[in-house]
């Protein structure tokens, strides 16, 4: 009796369970965006070439695998490089109450300490949230940093 379970089979399944996370990253940030109150200010991530790259790779590979062999695997690739396209090109968003970045919502409160790394061009947040402190990363340009200092230590005053 063969063994039905390849390589193949097993990296494919690989694939299906990101593109659950994914969905379930869409989700959040639906949900999170749905809840954002008044938004003040906007700025775009860094776009990262690593994961410009592999969202393209993946779509490429989809529809050369869709075309050699109809089925729902191709469309998975397809579908995951979209989804890493869309999470790539979200706006970082300042509200009156919080933050929003990726499906994730942090107010105001919650925002422990802040810091930017000006050779990885990151913004640090230290988040207290439920008991826990967790550490968002976000990618900025280096030419909004000073306005999103600026926003959230006027924030943090209040």
């Amino acid at each position: 009796m063969e063994n039905s379970f390849t390589g193949n089979t097993i990296l494919d399944l690989m694939f299906i369970l990101v593109l659950v996370f994914a969905g379930k990253q869409l989700y959040n940030v639906y949900k999170s965006k749905s809840n954002l109150s008044k938004v003040i200010a906007k700025f775009p991530q860094r776009k990262k070439s690593i994961m410009l790259f592999a969202s393209s790779a993946l779509i490429i590979l989809g529809i050369v695998y869709f075309t050699q062999n109809p089925g729902i695997i191709g469309a998975v690739y397809i579908l995951l490089g979209i989804v890493f396209l869309f999470l790539t090109s979200e706006k970082i968003v300042f509200t009156e109450d919080g933050v929003y970045f990726n499906g994730k919502y942090d107010s105001y409160k919650e925002i422990r300490k802040w810091a930017f790394d000006d050779k990885e061009k990151t913004l640090y947040l230290t988040i207290k949230e439920r008991g826990k402190e967790l550490n968002r990363i976000i990618p900025i340009n280096p030419e909004d940093k000073i306005m999103i200092h600026e926003i959230i230590k006027s924030k943090k005053k209040k």
